[in-house]
């Protein structure tokens, strides 16, 4: 079997975080299967019905060595016929490929017709239920995409419960006569890299060494950082040894937020804002935090939940959406987002020690997620 991944996205934007991670995680796996022939391709973006170009699978393990620089020189162009002319060719969609230049829902016939496979992975469905929040490129993509495969996909991945629902629901919503075959499968988690050698910077040391409240993720609207800035400047006229660390790129829709980040009069004395940290720096970020904050309006999954608890954190996250799957009895919920309750529920944790630690233990002791091996493990099983 050959197994066809459109790493297009991956390729044009670089990114580490979200669905760039678990393209990642599953290609590092790939490249040493040898059961199963995996063939990562591009799309050319030139032409109005791109041409398809076959990365040589060595080339994509020096690639996930060095994802930020790394250019692809082993290229051979194709098209989109001769890719179904082998035996049970299958295309696996892990990327956000709503967004490439070849739309779905002409590319999934034709290779429908050809005998393919299509097996799709959705994570979430933001941009058509909360669009408010998506990304501006994504909006009018997004329906086109589900549209396709309601009409195509022989399987869909789902990372929860919850955004397996939504999917099925919108489906009825549409009134898609068609439901393709679904499955749950949790993402995985290993602990980010350790490695020593890598020294860290002196003033990272030195935060590192500070009370401070944690939230890891794309600055985006969705993930509520104003309200969780908002509690930090309630907490601070209380505590005046806690800090707040906010790590994650400039997202969308958010020049307000930005603009008061910029401006903020505790920046870099009491809050600190760093957007491009490796591994080791964010695994370090984790391991000394004194309270995690996850209070996405919104989630398919929720990585950073995830990465949280694994690390042993009290972790405040809201109740919604994938959120009280992932986290169980784990994290702590609040439904009332508002900086005063977020503000509450850490100043609990703070006066009084004996729960704090009582719960920390808690987590450290019986939280389990799945790791990245069990999780390609149990996609592939769907491919045999």
């Amino acid at each position: 079997m050959t197994v066809y991944i459109d790493i297009s996205q991956l390729e044009k934007t670089r990114a580490h975080t979200g669905i760039q991670r678990v393209v990642k995680e599953f290609l590092r796996r790939a490249v040493k299967s040898t059961s199963i022939v995996y063939q990562p391709i591009l799309f050319d973006t030139k032409d109005d019905f791109p041409s398809v170009r076959l990365l040589d699978i060595n080339e994509i393990k020096h690639f996930l060595e060095n994802p930020l620089y790394y250019q692809f020189q082993q290229k051979i162009l194709s098209d989109i016929s001769s890719l179904c002319a082998i035996d049970f060719p299958l295309f696996f969609e892990i990327d956000s490929v709503w967004n490439t230049t070849v739309k779905r829902k002409i590319l999934y016939p034709l290779v429908k017709e050809k005998g393919a496979k299509i097996v799709n992975v959705v994570y979430d469905l933001t941009p058509v239920l909360f669009a408010q929040y998506a990304y501006k490129e994504t909006i009018p993509n997004f329906p086109s995409y589900l549209s396709a495969i309601y009409n195509y996909s022989d399987l869909v991945f789902f990372p929860s419960y919850a955004s397996k629902n939504d999917f099925l629901e919108y489906c009825h919503d549409a009134h898609s006569s068609i439901v393709p075959k679904t499955k749950v499968i949790p993402l995985g988690y290993d602990h980010l890299s350790t490695d020593s050698s890598m020294p860290l910077l002196s003033d990272i040391e030195s935060l590192l060494n500070k009370k401070y409240i944690l939230f890891v993720g794309t600055l985006e609207a969705r993930k509520n950082h104003a309200e969780v800035l908002k509690a930090f400047e309630l907490l601070h006229q209380k505590y005046n040894d806690l800090h707040l660390v906010f790590i994650g790129k400039k997202g969308w829709k958010v020049d307000n937020l930005m603009q008061n980040i910029i401006s903020h009069t505790l920046l870099n004395s009491r809050f600190f804002w760093l957007n491009n940290i490796n591994d080791l720096t964010l695994n370090q970020f984790y391991k000394h935090a004194f309270i995690v904050t996850y209070l996405s309006k919104y989630e398919g999954y929720g990585l950073p939940l995830v990465e949280s608890l694994k690390h042993g954190n009290i972790t405040i996250t809201s109740k919604n959406s994938s959120l009280p799957e992932v986290g169980k009895d784990f994290a702590d919920y609040t439904t009332d987002d508002t900086p005063e309750a977020l503000a509450d529920l850490i100043s609990y944790y703070y006066e009084h020690p004996r729960d704090y630690e009582k719960k920390k233990n808690f987590i450290k002791k019986h939280f389990q997620p799945l790791s990245w091996d069990q999780f390609y493990r149990s996609v592939c099983q769907e491919f045999i």
